[in-house]
Protein backbone atom coordinates (compact mmCIF):
# COMPACT_ATOMS: atom_id res chain seq x y z
CA UNK A 1 0.00 0.00 0.00
CA UNK A 2 2.59 2.61 -0.98
CA UNK A 3 1.51 5.85 -1.75
CA UNK A 4 4.67 7.31 -3.08
CA UNK A 5 8.25 5.84 -4.14
CA UNK A 6 10.28 8.95 -5.38
CA UNK A 7 13.88 8.02 -7.50
CA UNK A 8 15.95 10.37 -7.93
CA UNK A 9 18.61 11.58 -10.67
CA UNK A 10 22.49 11.90 -9.59
CA UNK A 11 22.02 15.53 -10.52
CA UNK A 12 18.96 15.91 -8.59
CA UNK A 13 20.69 14.08 -5.59
CA UNK A 14 23.83 16.22 -5.88
CA UNK A 15 22.22 19.65 -5.92
CA UNK A 16 19.94 18.52 -2.95
CA UNK A 17 23.00 17.18 -0.80
CA UNK A 18 25.28 20.23 -1.67
CA UNK A 19 23.17 22.80 -0.80
CA UNK A 20 22.01 20.50 2.54
CA UNK A 21 26.26 20.72 2.92
CA UNK A 22 26.52 24.63 2.71
CA UNK A 23 25.95 24.76 6.39
CA UNK A 24 28.64 22.61 7.64
CA UNK A 25 32.40 23.14 8.20
CA UNK A 26 35.00 23.38 5.65
CA UNK A 27 36.73 20.19 6.17
CA UNK A 28 33.54 18.00 6.76
CA UNK A 29 31.69 20.13 3.56
CA UNK A 30 35.07 18.81 1.31
CA UNK A 31 34.97 14.99 2.77
CA UNK A 32 31.25 14.58 2.02
CA UNK A 33 31.50 16.09 -1.26
CA UNK A 34 34.33 13.95 -2.55
CA UNK A 35 32.16 11.32 -1.20
CA UNK A 36 28.92 12.46 -2.80
CA UNK A 37 30.84 12.33 -6.17
CA UNK A 38 32.03 8.76 -6.00
CA UNK A 39 28.67 7.49 -4.96
CA UNK A 40 27.28 5.11 -7.18
CA UNK A 41 23.45 5.13 -5.91
CA UNK A 42 20.61 7.80 -5.20
CA UNK A 43 18.38 6.57 -2.04
CA UNK A 44 14.39 6.11 -2.95
CA UNK A 45 11.92 7.19 -0.61
CA UNK A 46 8.82 4.82 0.11
CA UNK A 47 5.87 6.32 1.74
CA UNK A 48 3.12 4.58 3.22
CA UNK A 49 0.46 5.15 5.43
CA UNK A 50 2.47 3.61 7.91
CA UNK A 51 6.51 4.32 7.41
CA UNK A 52 8.76 6.64 5.69
CA UNK A 53 11.78 5.35 4.27
CA UNK A 54 14.13 7.61 2.95
CA UNK A 55 17.50 5.87 2.28
CA UNK A 56 18.23 3.53 5.08
CA UNK A 57 16.50 5.90 7.32
CA UNK A 58 13.18 4.59 7.76
CA UNK A 59 10.11 5.71 10.58
CA UNK A 60 7.77 3.69 11.52
CA UNK A 61 4.22 5.75 12.45
CA UNK A 62 2.62 4.60 14.98
CA UNK A 63 1.64 4.99 18.84
CA UNK A 64 5.17 6.21 19.97
CA UNK A 65 5.66 8.07 16.90
CA UNK A 66 3.04 10.54 14.78
CA UNK A 67 3.17 12.76 12.13
CA UNK A 68 2.47 16.34 13.61
CA UNK A 69 3.01 18.62 10.43
CA UNK A 70 4.04 18.15 6.98
CA UNK A 71 5.35 21.11 5.05
CA UNK A 72 6.23 22.00 1.17
CA UNK A 73 8.85 24.73 0.55
CA UNK A 74 11.03 25.82 -2.42
CA UNK A 75 14.43 26.51 -0.97
CA UNK A 76 17.23 27.49 -3.68
CA UNK A 77 15.18 25.94 -6.38
CA UNK A 78 15.04 22.91 -4.61
CA UNK A 79 11.71 21.25 -3.40
CA UNK A 80 11.52 19.84 0.18
CA UNK A 81 8.93 17.73 2.26
CA UNK A 82 9.39 18.37 5.56
CA UNK A 83 7.86 15.85 7.98
CA UNK A 84 7.32 16.95 11.47
CA UNK A 85 7.25 13.95 14.42
CA UNK A 86 6.27 13.69 17.74
CA UNK A 87 6.98 11.24 19.88
CA UNK A 88 4.10 10.40 21.99
CA UNK A 89 5.89 8.30 25.22
CA UNK A 90 8.13 10.12 27.30
CA UNK A 91 11.64 10.29 26.26
CA UNK A 92 11.32 10.90 22.28
CA UNK A 93 11.75 13.76 21.41
CA UNK A 94 9.95 16.15 18.05
CA UNK A 95 12.09 15.07 15.05
CA UNK A 96 11.91 16.39 11.43
CA UNK A 97 12.75 14.14 8.36
CA UNK A 98 13.44 16.44 4.99
CA UNK A 99 13.19 14.73 1.68
CA UNK A 100 13.54 16.33 -1.81
CA UNK A 101 10.90 16.22 -3.63
CA UNK A 102 11.99 15.19 -7.56
CA UNK A 103 11.00 17.04 -10.27
CA UNK A 104 7.70 16.96 -11.67
CA UNK A 105 6.37 15.67 -8.41
CA UNK A 106 5.22 18.40 -6.43
CA UNK A 107 1.40 18.02 -6.82
CA UNK A 108 1.76 14.14 -5.89
CA UNK A 109 4.22 15.52 -3.07
CA UNK A 110 0.61 18.03 -2.08
CA UNK A 111 -1.52 15.10 -2.41
CA UNK A 112 0.37 13.20 -0.30
CA UNK A 113 0.81 15.74 2.12
CA UNK A 114 -2.98 15.74 2.69
CA UNK A 115 -3.75 11.65 3.13
CA UNK A 116 -0.73 11.21 5.35
CA UNK A 117 -2.17 14.28 7.45
CA UNK A 118 -5.57 12.77 6.83
CA UNK A 119 -4.71 9.58 7.93
CA UNK A 120 -2.42 10.15 10.62
CA UNK A 121 -5.67 12.73 12.25
CA UNK A 122 -7.86 9.17 12.07
CA UNK A 123 -5.40 7.12 13.88
CA UNK A 124 -4.64 9.51 16.27
CA UNK A 125 -8.37 9.23 16.99
CA UNK A 126 -8.47 6.02 17.26
CA UNK A 127 -5.62 5.67 19.60
CA UNK A 128 -7.29 8.25 21.79
CA UNK A 129 -10.45 6.21 22.27
CA UNK A 130 -8.03 2.74 23.50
Amino acid sequence: MTKAHWTYSRQEWKTYMFKKLERKNFLLRTWKKLLLMLAFKTPEVKITPFSIAFGKDRREINQDLRVMDIELMNIDDINIMTVSFDGVKSGKKAEKLLIPVPKGKLRDAFELRQRLLAANQVFSLDQAKC
